[in-house]
């Protein structure tokens, strides 16, 4: 068993899922993927069980992911108002 994230709703929320991405200058960015901003119902967790040497495919597109540590692809700041300082 995998815990991937949350399902809200109907739409999956994969939070353990992270991007390591490094441009040609060998700058590396550490994306997450942005979740819902709010949450109006049920929430559930986002198991999957995988079998031995089985593989799951998660289609995501680079646009859900967000930069924590230089705010790429957010679009409302952050709660804890770490970007007034």
């Amino acid at each position: 068993m995998v815990l991937l994230g949350a399902v809200v709703g109907r739409k999956l929320c994969p939070q353990a899922v992270t991007l390591l991405l490094t441009d040609q200058s060998g700058r590396i960015s550490n994306l997450r993927y942005r979740g819902p901003l709010r949450v109006g119902g049920r929430v559930d967790p986002y198991i999957v069980a995988l079998p031995s040497h089985a593989t799951y495919v998660l289609r995501v597109s680079l646009a859900q992911f967000t930069s924590p540590y230089t705010g790429e692809g957010r679009t409302t700041p952050p709660a804890d108002a770490s970007w007034l300082s």
